[in-house]
């Protein structure tokens, strides 16, 4: 890897290097599979450099080139790819971000094999009406990847958010308006309701309009704000204009017992809310730290899972654990079993110099 820096900018401190490796077995049938990624690192003035690579079961999976610094009060983020496997360019993205008005304008810009596409981005400071404003060209709504294959963009997307304090009903109105290459796609309106109820409960309504739909549909939420060391997922249960109360989706408690973290957590409407991975309803988890070697930590953590199978519905045991060898060196192991007789199993390693 060549870095060639223009003006005469010299580096600021010799590059370094991070490698990370995972190994890892499943049973039955004995599946191995091997993990590793190497990075390389440059730091010089106003500016940073990471080369990366990233090799799976003896294939290369990827290999990229990120950068970001600053010019004046300019913001940069340069990012190449490439697909190492046949090989080819995969992409390259320029993103940038500069203070504008009481907040933020940022953009990118990202060029693929097949096509070209830009963005603006800006993030209102705190009492502006507008906080928050996505425009695309030829960007997917989501990522920041070519929609289309061309090279001439043309209009993706519009997003826009505003909040608009009511201070003579001490509450704020927002709007969430979308806009799209076939044309107006949506509008949402929301109101919260008055603070000051008991335990810090509120409440919000949104009224939706959507292109698609010839009717106004109405969707009431729960603000509240849980005393320290209680999870609670509340909701309010709404069958089109009825409502019919309160409903609780999830629980939990969490806390610390000297060097021990726990965390035990019941979700009760799996089939509306997916909170803990299937077949499983509750969660125990038990995190111990302890020092390590050289001045760092060590930590074990454990999941169990419970569901309608198992031992007292036990049904999945999970251990991560990190421990630091040295300065530079921290290794991690893991292991899995679960009562349908599946196990996995792990051993990672990470050292930089």
């Amino acid at each position: 890897m060549v870095l060639a820096v223009a003006g005469g900018v010299a580096l600021a401190s010799p590059p370094s290097w991070v490698w990370q490796g995972q190994l890892s077995w499943e049973l039955p049938g004995g599946t191995f599979s091997f993990a590793t990624k190497m990075e390389v690192l440059w730091a010089m003035r106003l500016w940073a450099w990471k080369g990366s690579l990233e090799i799976k079961d003896g294939f290369w999976t990827g290999l990229s080139f990120s950068g970001s610094g600053k010019v004046g009060f300019l913001e940069i983020f340069p990012t190449v790819s490439f697909d190492p496997g046949i090989p080819k360019f995969s992409g390259a993205t320029l993103g940038w971000k500069h203070p504008f008005a009481q907040g933020s304008l940022s953009g990118v810009a990202r060029l693929e094999e097949k096509g070209f596409g830009f963005g603006l981005t800006y993030v209102g400071g705190r009492g502006e009406a507008l906080q928050h404003l996505r425009l695309r060209f030829n960007l997917k709504r989501y990522l920041d990847e070519v929609l289309e294959n061309t090279f001439a963009p043309e209009f993706s997307f519009l997003d826009a958010l505003f909040r608009i304090p009511l201070d003579f009903c001490r509450t704020t109105l927002s709007a969430r308006f979308s806009y799209t290459k076939a044309g107006f796609e949506a509008l949402s309106l929301g109101l919260s309701l008055p603070r000051g109820l008991p335990c810090d409960l509120g409440f919000w309504a949104n009224i939706l309009f959507r292109v698609d739909r010839k009717d106004a549909r109405i969707f009431p939420s729960l603000v509240y704000t849980p005393p320290p060391g209680i999870i609670l997922f509340l909701g309010v249960d709404w069958d089109g204009s009825t409502f019919r109360g309160i409903k609780i989706y999830a629980f939990g408690l969490q806390g610390e017992v000297g060097p021990l973290r726990y965390r035990f957590f019941t979700s009760l409407a799996e089939d509306e809310i997916s909170f803990i991975k299937d077949p499983y309803w509750e969660t125990l988890t038990l995190v111990f730290a302890f020092p390590g070697c050289c001045g760092g930590r060590g930590e074990v953590q454990v999941d169990l899972y419970f569901g309608n199978t198992g031992l007292f519905g036990l049904g999945e045991v999970g251990i991560l654990g990190k421990l630091p060898l040295a300065q530079n060196l921290q290794v991690s192991f893991g292991m899995s079993a679960s009562h349908s007789g599946t196990q996995k199993l792990s051993l990672g390693w990470e050292m930089s110099l």
